[in-house]
C-alpha cells in the first residue's frame, strides 16, 4: 500500500498508508477527486506555490480551512455527526460567518434520501424563531458534486460543550434553555417538521448564550 498519494492536477502529496486501495479522497489545494492505487505511484511534479503539505488537508470527504463550496470559503471544522460534517465557514458574497454542514456520501448516493433532504431544509428555512436556527442555502457544489447545508453559526458551542465545561446547569439555566428549545419544537410542529435528534449536541449556544436549535 503506498505511504503517499500524489494530487494528479497540482502535486499535492497525501499520507495514505491507513487507506485500502481504491479508496477515494478529494485534493483539498485544487478539489481533484484522487484514487489510492494499489502500487508505490510514481512521483509527481509538486509546483512549489501550488504545494499542499499532507497535514494541511484532510481525506475522505473532509475538507481543509481554505476549501470552497460554492459561495462558502472553509475555515474549520467544528463537528460531525451521523450524517455528516459540520463546519464554520465564511459566505463569500456577503463577507458573514456560517455553519455549513456537508452531507456524507451514503446518505448523498440516495436519490430518496436527497429529495427529503432538500424537502425538509426548504420546509425548515421557513421558521423564523429567536430559538432557531436560521437556513441560509442548501445546494450541491458543481464541481465536486458534495451537498450541503448552510445555517447561521451560533458561535457560543453546544449544550453538550457547556456540560463539559461545567460539570452540570443550575436548575433555572437548565429550565430555560429547555423552555426555548420546546418553544422552537412547537413552532417548529406548526410547520409539519419533526425534528429527529434533540440532544445537547444539537442545542447550540450564540455568544451571549441564547439556545438554538
Amino acid at each position: 500500500m503506498p505511504r503517499q498519494t500524489p494530487c494528479p492536477s497540482c502535486g499535492a502529496r497525501y499520507n495514505t498508508r491507513d487507506l485500502k486501495p481504491g479508496k477515494r479522497f478529494t485534493c483539498a489545494r485544487c478539489r481533484t477527486v484522487i484514487t489510492v492505487s494499489a502500487a508505490e505511484p510514481a512521483p509527481a511534479a509538486q509546483p512549489a506555490s501550488r504545494h499542499v503539505e499532507a497535514s494541511q488537508a484532510t481525506l475522505l470527504g473532509e475538507l481543509a480551512a481554505g476549501a470552497t463550496l460554492g459561495q462558502y470559503r472553509i475555515l474549520e471544522k467544528i463537528g460531525q455527526g451521523g450524517m455528516g460534517k459540520v463546519y464554520k465557514a465564511e459566505q463569500s458574497r456577503l463577507g458573514r460567518i456560517v455553519a455549513l454542514k456537508t452531507l456524507s456520501p451514503e446518505y448523498a448516493a440516495s436519490a430518496e434520501f436527497l429529495a427529503r433532504f432538500v424537502r425538509e431544509a426548504r420546509l425548515a428555512a421557513s421558521i423564523q424563531h429567536p430559538h432557531a436556527l436560521q437556513i441560509i442555502d442548501v445546494d450541491q457544489d458543481p464541481a465536486t458534486g458534495d451537498h450541503y447545508l448552510v445555517m447561521e453559526y451560533a458561535g457560543g458551542g453546544s449544550v453538550r460543550d457547556l456540560l463539559k465545561k461545567r460539570g452540570r446547569l443550575e436548575e433555572k439555566e437548565a429550565l430555560d434553555i429547555a423552555i426555548a428549545v420546546a418553544d422552537a419544537l412547537v413552532e417548529a410542529g406548526r410547520r409539519k417538521i419533526v425534528h429527529r435528534d434533540i440532544k445537547p449536541d444539537n442545542i447550540m449556544l450564540t455568544e451571549t448564550g441564547v439556545p438554538k436549535l
